[in-house]
């Protein structure tokens, strides 16, 4: 109690020399604009605002809105969060029930299905990690509704003080119960065993802080660099041509005066801009002069870097990954400045693995209380994520099965580790295989056996004998007609043959593979 005493006494003294500070700048501010009209409007250098207010970083509610605000207005602080919603969570959970046999298996899928459908599994997972990283804790109660049905609903951290959170007096780790405040409702006690609460702090102390914590800061400061370098670029930019006029101070005014605007209202002094194209007539007198802009952004570009590089080693993050500039990676470099963050997204996983589990819990109970699911049914299980990286998909296959046919990993691991469900898979290939078993067989139909080609089927060769006697055998095919069967297994052996010899230039019909 003393030190909370003086914990509060200190806050109270931080806020009210910032209100002092705030009212002082606030009076320097209107006197200067007073003193030098000219100057209102401009952002003095040294102002504050670049850094985060003592009560901000004290005070956790002041931090959560801060949290949300740079979520939702500021880019670097929804992109740390996108990032890690994606990367984390990815396409959902996977989970690998333990138990095999089959009736009791189906017992949990149907209600596991059902409950997921009512709950909108996936888009229940997708918040809880937001609101984990951007409020620094999430809270979820469960209610049980008239029908009888689990009802999960998210609690908003603003809604329960650090007092409203009761734990046991010798641990402070042990909660009892919770207060919620709603406005216009009297404060409702609800008991610890309704509400699941995870934070992201030690685990001594009773909030979460958010992630983008770190990076606040620079936020605010990279920000107001951009805006700086903005007005400078624009006031650079905005004075094109200087005309020097060498004459009297008459000289000048008519000159002035000829360039006003005919406009009829309260803007009538307004000068006359020139339109591209436009041709200037040389004046006696009068010179134009071109200005550079001269606005030195090589230089400047390095400062932003460094406020950019600065956020991204806030979250763990590489540069690319808050700045979404991959112009300047190649492959290698990107794999090797991805290792620390996957590191971070692994832990993250772990962390949100323990959450996650408590609820899945309370559903799987539920079930088993309204007799769902089957009596002295396992309800131990094990929950994966998608790959954090798509790698190359044969290499990564090649290994997993190395490691399968080695008895390093089981098959429903490595499913897992693909990014699959397990049980859904396996369900798969069982009804592959049933439909195949189950597949009628093909009719073949009967092979028609062409009868044998006779030997005088065969088309005639004509053939035309040179300068030199061949001899030419002409088979005489007695008493019938012989098949190429007959041929080749020499059953014409016994047959009556004659020959004759061809004389030279003569022309004769021979069937073409009997001429020797």
């Amino acid at each position: 109690m003393h030190i909370r005493s003086d914990l509060i006494t200190t806050i109270n003294e931080a806020q009210h020399r910032q209100r002092a500070i705030d009212s002082a700048m606030m009076v320097m501010e209107n006197l200067r604009d007073q003193l030098d009209p000219q100057m209102k409007g401009w952002m003095p250098t040294g102002a504050s605002g670049d850094t985060m207010p003592l009560e901000v970083a004290i005070d956790p509610s002041r931090l959560r809105e801060e949290s949300k605000r740079a979520f939702y207005q500021e880019p670097y602080g929804r992109v740390v969060i996108r990032n890690m919603v994606k990367f984390i969570i990815g396409s959902g959970t996977i989970i690998n029930w333990a138990e095999k046999e089959e009736n009791k298996l189906k017992t949990i899928l149907a209600w596991w299905k059902k409950s997921a459908k009512s709950i909108k599994w996936f888009s229940f997972q997708r918040e809880y990690v937001t609101r984990f990283f951007r409020d620094g804790e999430v809270f979820v109660r469960k209610f049980a509704t008239e029908d009888g049905s689990l009802k999960l609903r998210f609690i908003d951290p603003a809604l329960i003080a650090d007092d409203d959170i009761v734990t046991d007096p010798q641990d402070v780790q042990t909660v009892i119960s919770y207060k919620i405040r709603v406005s216009g409702q009297e404060p409702e006690v609800v008991s610890a065993a309704e509400i699941h609460h995870l934070k992201n702090a030690d685990a001594n102390m009773k909030r979460g802080r958010p992630i983008l914590e770190a990076i606040l800061p620079y936020i605010a400061k990279y920000k107001k660099w951009l805006e700086a370098r903005m007005v400078l670029n624009i006031v650079r930019a905005s004075v094109a041509i200087v005309k020097e006029v060498q004459g009297t101070s008459t000289d000048l005014l008519r000159l002035a005066n000829k360039q006003k605007a005919n406009d009829r209202g309260k803007d009538s002094d307004r000068t006359k801009m020139m339109q591209p194209g436009s041709i200037i007539q040389g004046t006696p007198g009068v010179k134009y002069s071109m200005l550079s802009p001269n606005l030195d952004a090589k230089d400047a570009s390095e400062d932003g870097r460094t406020i950019q590089l600065a956020m991204a080693s806030g979250v763990g993050f590489p540069d690319t990954f808050i700045t979404a500039d991959f112009s300047k990676a190649n492959f290698a470099s990107s794999v090797i400045a991805q290792n620390p963050a996957i590191r971070e997204f692994e832990d993250g996983q772990q962390v949100i693995a323990e959450g996650i589990t408590e609820i899945i819990d309370w559903i799987l109970l539920d079930g088993i209380e309204k007799r769902e699911i089957a009596a002295g049914a396992k309800l131990d299980y094990e929950m994966g994520f998608p790959p954090l990286l798509k790698r190359d998909l044969a290499q990564e296959t090649a290994a997993h099965e190395t490691m399968h046919n080695n008895r390093v990993i089981s098959r429903a691991t490595w499913q897992i580790k693909s990014g699959l469900d397990p049980d859904s898979e396996d369900r798969k290939i069982e009804e592959d295989e049933l439909s195949i078993m189950n597949k009628p067989p093909e009719v073949q139909q009967p092979k028609t056996e062409q009868p044998p080609k006779r030997v005088d089927d065969r088309k005639p060769r004509q053939t035309t004998v040179g300068n030199e006697h061949k001899k030419q055998i002409r088979l005489k095919l007695l008493p019938q007609k012989a098949t190429e069967k007959d041929i080749t297994d020499g059953t014409l052996r016994n047959y009556e043959v004659e020959y004759e010899v061809i004389q030279p230039g003569q022309s004769t019909d021979l069937p073409g593979d009997q001429a020797a």
